[in-house]
C-alpha cells in the first residue's frame, strides 16, 4: 500500500512544481497540501476504507480547486491557467469512479458524481451516469427529476419520457406531477414561439397542452388526496391564462373535496384579489378594478366562513383570523398603493365579532382603527369579556377612561384591571400614577405608591425605584432615605432600588459618604452572589471618594478597604465561572 500511495504522490510532483513556479502557493502551503493528500491517500487505500474517506478527499480537492480560482483572480495569475485545475479535476473524477466501484448502490454518491461531471463539462460521462442512475435507482423519485432536467436542454420529449417513467414508479409523488406540468407548459411555449403566435386566440398547442395538464391532474388526484398539492398546481398555472379551464376544474375540485380547510378558502380568496375569478357573472366578467377584486376577495372569505359554520364550526375562528390579518395588512400598506377603505376593514371586524370569538389582538387592532370614542369603548369592553386577563386591553381601557377625565371611573377600571391581570399589572400601576399625578394631590399619589410596593415582585420591583425618586422630588432626600432603608430590607429584594438610591446620593451637593457606602454594601449583601457589578461599584466608590473618606476617618486605608471587598466577592463568586472571571478582569482594570 505504501508504494502505491508514494506512486500517486509522485505523479503530483509536476502539479506542485507549477503551483510553486507561478507563485500560486508558497513552499510551506505546498508541503501542507502534500501532507494532507498523503493522509487521504492512506485512508482510501487502507484495509478499512469507508465511503466517508473518499468523500472527505473529494471535498478537500474541491476546496483546493476553489482556492486556486480565488488566488488567480486576486493575484491576476494567468500562467498555466486551466492546466493545474484540469489536473485536480481529473483527480476528483478518478476518486469518484473508485468510490462508485466500491459503493455503487449509494444514490447520493452517484448524484454527486453526476453534478460534478455536469459542472466540469464531462458531458459524455454525465450522460452515462444518468443512464446508470435511471436503471439502478428507479425507487427514488429524485432520480427521474434529475434525469428530466438533464435531457431538457437537448430533448424535451426525452425529458417528458423520464418524468412519465417516474410517475409510473411513483404514482403518489407530487413533485413528479408538478414537473410534468411544468414541462408541458415549457413545451407549449416552445411550440407557440415556433408558430409565431401572438397569444390572442387559443392555438392547437394550447388545447393539446390543456388536455395533457388536465390528464395529469386527474391521474394525480387518484393517488394524492392533498389540497396543498392542488394549490401548488394552481399557483403554477395561474401565470398561464390559456390554462383557465384547468384552473376552474381544480377550484371546483377543491370546493368539492376540501371545503373544510381554511387555507383553501384563503388561497381562493387571494386568487379573486389577483383577478382570477371563479364563476363571475357574465356582465361582470371584464371588470377588474381594485374595488371589484377586493369585494370578490372578501365575498370569498365570507362564503368560506358560511360553509365552515355549517360543516366545520371549530375552524371558523381560524379563517376569520386569516381574513382579518390580510385585510389589516393591506390597510396598513395603503401608502404603497394597496388602498383598502377603512369602511371595509371595520365592516369585516363587525361581522367577525358576531360570527366568531376573536383573539384579543383583533379587538386591540379594531379599537385602534375606530374614531368614535363610544364605539371604541364598546369594542374594548367586548374584548375584555372574551379575554378578561388581557393586559393590552386593560391598558387601552384605562387610556380611554383617562381621556374622559372621570376619576371615579378611572379608579374603578384600574382596580378591576389589577384584579384581573394580577402580577402582570405593573403598566396599569404606572398608568394610575401618571393619571393621578395630573389630577389628584400628592397624598393620593403616595397612597398608590405605598400599595404598589406591597404587590408581588413583578409590580413592586418596577415601582420601588420610582417611589424613591418621587419621594426625593416631593418630600426631600431624608424621606427618600428612610423609605429606602425600609424597602431595601423587604423581600423580594430589588436591585434597581439600590442603583436609583446610589444615583440620588451621588447628585447631592454635599454627598453623605457613609449613607452612600451603606447603599453599595446593601447591594453587595443582597446581590453579590449573582452580580459582579455590585462589587465593582463598591470598589469604584472607594477610589472615587478616597479623599472624602480620609477626611471622615483619618485611619481610612483604601488598599485595606478594597482588599476587604475583593475577599468578600471571592467568597460569593469564586467557583461561579464567568461571574468570577468577569469580576477579576474588571477589578484589575479599576485597580491599575
Amino acid at each position: 500500500m505504501s508504494e502505491h500511495v508514494e506512486s500517486h504522490l509522485e505523479s503530483m510532483s509536476a502539479e506542485f512544481m507549477e503551483m510553486k513556479r507561478i507563485r500560486l502557493f508558497s513552499s510551506d502551503e505546498i508541503r501542507l497540501i502534500l501532507k494532507t493528500r498523503k493522509q487521504h491517500e492512506y485512508k482510501i487505500n487502507g484495509v478499512t476504507k469507508k465511503l466517508e474517506d473518499f468523500m472527505n478527499y473529494i471535498m478537500y480537492e474541491k476546496a483546493v480547486l476553489r482556492d486556486i480560482r480565488i488566488r488567480r483572480n486576486k493575484l491576476r495569475i494567468v500562467d498555466k491557467k486551466g492546466a493545474i485545475e484540469y489536473s485536480i479535476t481529473k483527480r476528483i473524477k478518478h476518486l469518484y469512479e473508485i468510490a462508485i466501484q466500491n459503493y455503487s448502490n449509494d444514490f447520493p454518491l452517484c448524484l454527486s458524481y453526476f453534478k460534478f461531471c455536469k459542472e466540469a463539462n464531462f458531458h459524455q460521462r454525465a450522460s452515462l451516469i444518468i443512464q446508470s442512475i435511471t436503471k439502478r435507482f428507479t425507487h427514488i423519485p429524485e432520480t427521474w427529476q434529475v434525469a428530466a432536467s438533464w435531457y431538457l436542454k437537448n430533448d424535451l420529449n426525452q425529458a417528458l419520457n423520464m418524468i412519465h417513467k417516474g410517475i409510473t414508479h411513483h404514482k403518489d409523488n407530487q413533485d413528479l406531477y408538478c414537473e410534468a406540468i411544468q414541462l408541458e407548459l415549457h413545451n407549449r411555449d416552445k411550440n407557440n414561439s415556433n408558430e409565431g403566435s401572438q397569444f390572442q386566440q387559443p392555438t392547437a398547442s394550447d388545447v393539446n397542452s390543456c388536455k395533457k395538464i388536465s390528464t395529469y391532474v386527474d391521474a394525480a388526484c387518484e393517488h394524492i388526496n392533498d389540497y396543498n398539492f392542488l394549490l401548488k398546481i394552481l399557483s403554477i398555472l395561474e401565470k398561464h391564462p390559456f390554462t383557465k379551464e384547468v384552473q376552474v376544474s381544480i377550484v371546483a375540485r377543491l370546493l368539492e373535496k376540501h371545503s373544510g380547510e381554511e387555507n383553501v378558502w384563503n388561497a381562493l380568496a387571494q386568487r379573486e384579489y389577483r383577478g382570477h375569478h371563479y364563476k363571475v357573472p357574465p356582465e361582470l366578467s371584464k371588470c377588474n378594478s381594485h374595488k371589484f377584486r377586493l369585494k370578490r376577495c372578501l365575498d370569498k372569505y365570507e362564503e368560506g366562513i358560511a360553509v365552515m359554520e355549517k360543516e366545520h364550526p371549530t375552524k371558523v375562528d381560524l379563517l376569520w383570523g386569516i381574513c382579518l390579518d390580510w385585510l389589516v395588512d393591506k390597510y396598513q400598506c395603503q401608502r404603497q398603493g394597496n388602498v383598502v377603505n377603512q369602511t371595509y376593514v371595520l365592516d369585516m371586524f363587525e361581522k367577525a365579532s358576531k360570527s366568531s370569538i376573536l383573539e384579543e389582538k383583533y379587538y386591540i387592532i379594531w379599537a385602534k382603527l375606530l374614531d368614535d370614542e363610544k364605539k371604541v369603548l364598546e369594542v374594548i369592553e367586548n374584548g375584555l369579556k372574551e379575554s378578561p386577563t388581557s393586559l393590552e386591553l386593560w391598558k387601552l381601557r384605562l387610556k380611554y377612561s383617562a381621556m374622559k377625565n372621570d376619576v371615579k371611573e378611572f379608579n374603578n377600571c384600574f382596580k378591576e384591571g389589577v384584579k384581573r391581570v394580577k402580577e402582570k399589572s405593573a403598566p396599569l400601576w404606572v398608568a394610575a400614577l401618571r393619571f393621578h399625578s395630573l389630577n389628584s394631590n400628592v397624598e393620593i399619589v403616595e397612597a398608590i405608591f405605598k400599595k404598589a410596593v406591597e404587590q408581588p415582585n413583578e409590580v413592586s420591583g418596577v415601582l420601588k425605584p420610582e417611589y424613591i425618586e418621587w419621594l426625593t422630588l416631593h418630600w426631600g432626600i431624608n424621606e427618600a432615605r428612610n423609605m429606602y432603608l425600609k424597602l431595601a430590607r423587604q423581600q423580594p429584594y430589588c436591585k434597581e432600588l439600590h442603583n436609583v438610591m446610589a444615583k440620588i446620593e451621588n447628585i447631592e451637593i454635599d454627598i453623605d459618604l457613609k449613607r452612600l457606602e451603606n447603599v453599595y454594601k446593601l447591594a453587595c449583601e443582597q446581590f453579590g452572589h449573582e452580580d459582579c457589578d455590585v462589587w465593582v461599584n463598591q470598589v469604584e466608590f472607594y477610589y472615587k471618594h478616597r479623599d472624602g473618606l480620609i477626611q471622615l476617618n483619618s485611619n481610612f486605608d483604601i488598599s485595606e478597604s478594597v482588599l476587604a471587598v475583593y475577599k468578600e466577592a471571592a467568597k460569593k463568586l469564586e467557583g461561579q465561572g464567568f461571574l468570577w472571571a468577569d469580576f477579576t478582569e474588571k477589578f484589575k482594570r479599576i485597580s491599575e
